[in-house]
């Protein structure tokens, strides 16, 4: 009883702890991919004896990254307690002050190393309090990281530009009680990242560029605060051509299309980014999206974002998800993820959205009969509202079904004339007895004489309406 109760609690309180699972999140297990090919390891090593007479470094500097060179990764938080902040220092140091490429790749893959485990490491490089109860406050000036990434930004070689946007992304990320220090330092930084990554999507530099630029994209979304800057970097439009199926067929495709619609997801956190989901394409791709694919984590991060958009007060977006054939997701979505208690609970809460908003088109369109005057609508235009709703055509002794009819014989208007004939043909089309209904109450008779009626819409919709009353018999 107790494990039901819980689990009821669980289902009803909703989904209030989605909003920050991502919020300061690990950063996506596709950068592993990567990370070879940003940051190699270096085959050369910095000419030290001439950096040591150029005063770039002291002897003490260079001894903590020999020893740094050689310390092990399941050793580094070691070695990092001891000379964290004086590994940071020289580091960055060197950063700013040596341009040589051998020195530049030297210092990003060691800072790289440094930061993988950014929820620690990283502090040496932002400065930080702790404020573990029973610890022993740390707190460090952080080192300037404005004046070296800045410059690196403004890089002409691919691959600089890429790790500097990696490494400044997951230090922004990286301390929640940082970011207001952090996004004021960075703010000069930030639009030339965005920038790149945006100049990645449009115009790649090469196959890689577009699954690094949405991996950076995604570790920054994870940051609230950012949204609205990734926002207004106009980054959303351009994920569009990445959220196909098609991407798939490359190497690390599935990776990479669960990366582009997490950061849709992640968008929809923001609201002006989620009202411009429908009117970019994402709610009808995302849909299509969990109707095609077998994998769960984009199934599940596609309604996710789905149901975000679904929820935006006052959304104007659910009449869309029923023309988008959200009923068939929804459906199979269940099939799949048999054991996925939060996407069943979105899964329900869309499914209500859909049973309700059918109710509500199908309603639209009985007064809409009823006025005598009809007019075209995605009541009548959309294929989903015809195989949801056929069967409503039988209740009441066929009264719809009459109406339409006595609509041909008695309406003078042209667009209500062809648009019955259009919800005649669909009846014909989508109900298995339809045309037997329909000759029982003289359709045909009634749809042959408009063949010939002055207003071209209603002669060619009266002619598909004759086909398709007559196809058993063709």
């Amino acid at each position: 009883l107790i494990v039901i109760a819980l689990y009821f609690t669980y289902r009803t309180s909703g989904l209030k702890t989605l909003q920050n699972t991502h919020d300061g999140m690990f950063p996506p297990s596709g950068m592993n991919h990567f990370d070879t090919f940003i940051f190699p390891k270096p085959s050369i090593a910095p000419p030290w004896s001439e950096l040591l007479a150029a005063g770039f470094v002291n002897e003490q500097q260079v001894h903590i990254l020999h020893s740094l060179e050689k310390v092990d990764d399941n050793s580094l938080s070691e070695f990092l307690n001891a000379n964290g902040t004086q590994t940071a220092i020289v580091l960055i140091s060197l950063l700013d002050s040596v341009a040589s490429v051998v020195v530049v790749d030297y210092v990003l893959y060691h800072i790289h190393r440094v930061i993988t485990d950014f929820r620690n490491n990283s502090t040496f490089f932002v400065g930080y309090i702790s404020t573990d109860k029973g610890s022993e406050a740390r707190d460090h000036p952080p080192v300037d990281l404005h004046t070296p990434f800045a410059r690196l930004l403004r890089s002409d070689e691919w691959r600089i530009k890429c790790a500097a946007c990696y490494i400044l992304a997951r230090l922004l990320v990286s301390h929640p009680r940082q970011r207001t220090r952090l996004h004021a330092e960075f703010t000069t930084i930030l639009d030339p990242m965005f920038s790149w990554i945006c100049q990645q999507l449009r115009d790649p530099h090469n196959s890689s560029s577009p699954k690094i630029a949405v991996t950076l994209l995604a570790l920054i979304l994870a940051d609230s605060a950012l949204r609205e800057r990734a926002w207004t970097s106009g980054v959303l439009p351009l994920l569009k051509p990445y959220i196909v199926l098609s991407s798939v067929n490359s190497d690390g495709g599935m990776q990479f299309l669960y990366e582009t619609t997490l950061c849709l997801w992640l968008f929809t956190f923001y609201p002006p980014a989620a009202q411009d989901m429908d009117s970019l394409g994402y709610l009808k791709a995302l849909l299509q999206l969990a109707s095609t694919v077998n994998k769960e984590k984009v199934i599940r991060v596609a309604m996710l974002a789905v149901y975000n958009v679904s929820k935006l007060p006052g959304s104007p977006h659910t009449a869309k998800l029923a023309e988008y054939g959200l009923a068939s997701v929804i459906n199979r979505a269940q099939r799949l993820s048999v054991d996925d208690v939060e996407l069943h609970y979105v899964l329900d809460s869309l499914g209500t959205t859909a049973c309700s908003e059918q109710k509500c088109n199908f309603e639209k369109y009985r007064r809409q009969l009823f006025s005598g005057s009809l007019c075209w609508d995605s009541v009548h235009t959309d294929e989903t509202f015809w195989k949801e709703n056929v069967y409503h055509f039988e209740e009441n002794n066929l009264q719809l079904l009459k109406l339409l009819v006595t609509l041909l014989e008695a309406s003078v208007e042209p667009s209500t004339l062809a648009i019955a004939c259009h919800d005649i043909g669909k009846i014909a089309e989508y109900h298995p007895r339809g045309r037997v209904m329909l000759a029982r109450i003289g359709a045909k008779d009634h749809a042959i004489r408009l063949l010939d009626h002055a207003d071209r819409s209603v002669r060619v919709e009266s002619l598909i309406c004759m086909q398709r009353l007559l196809e058993d018999n063709l």
